[in-house]
């Protein structure tokens, strides 16, 4: 059963991955047969039993299930951004990491800054923070201090409004969408 669940999920990648590439940002999945392929594909796909843990730049992470659909898609693509860190986070130094969610910033810096160096990780959301502690130690990290505070402008509390979609999608603003809020 599940050689054939890994060979039906294929194709419906093949035709998600091509869909979005040609006809995404259109608002064509508002129109039949477009909805209802979309509907069909994508629910086929955020219901397939994806890993839990991925290897991304070298480190183990384990993700949140809406992270392990974009992740087994279109892989993690930061390449700019790591070469940047390469260039300019020296061992020895101190990195932070603000909104660190799991860690995709936060397990790089740890490695370049290396054991005598320290990575200031903030992420107020606790399943974020609880995610981010996690894969920090099956990483072996000792150098990464988790700060499950949220950073801003000006000492205070602020409401911190949680995505129901992505856990890397929360934020101190409202856009009126109705999401939950947490003190942060």
């Amino acid at each position: 059963m599940a050689g054939l669940k890994s060979a039906f999920i294929k194709p419906l990648i093949f035709i998600y991955k091509t869909g979005v590439r040609l006809l995404g940002g259109k608002g064509l999945h508002r129109f039949w047969p477009f909805g209802a392929i979309y509907d069909f594909v994508s629910t086929k796909i955020r219901n397939y039993d994806w890993p839990e843990v991925f290897e991304i730049d070298g480190h183990r992470l384990r993700v949140f299930p809406d992270q392990r659909v974009s992740l087994s898609l279109f892989g993690y693509r930061a390449p700019l951004l790591h070469h940047l860190f390469e260039t300019e986070i020296l061992p020895g130094t101190t990195a932070v990491d603000v909104g660190a969610n799991i860690g995709l910033i936060a397990l790089p810096c740890a490695r370049l800054v290396g054991p005598k160096g320290k990575v200031f990780a903030f992420e107020p959301e606790p399943r974020n923070a609880a995610f981010l502690r996690e894969n920090i130690a099956a990483n072996g990290y000792t150098n990464v201090v988790v700060v499950p505070k949220a950073v801003g402008e000006r000492n205070g509390t602020a409401e911190l409004f949680l995505s129901e979609f992505s856990a890397g999608g929360h934020q101190i603003y409202d856009m009126k969408s109705r999401l939950a809020a947490i003190d942060a």
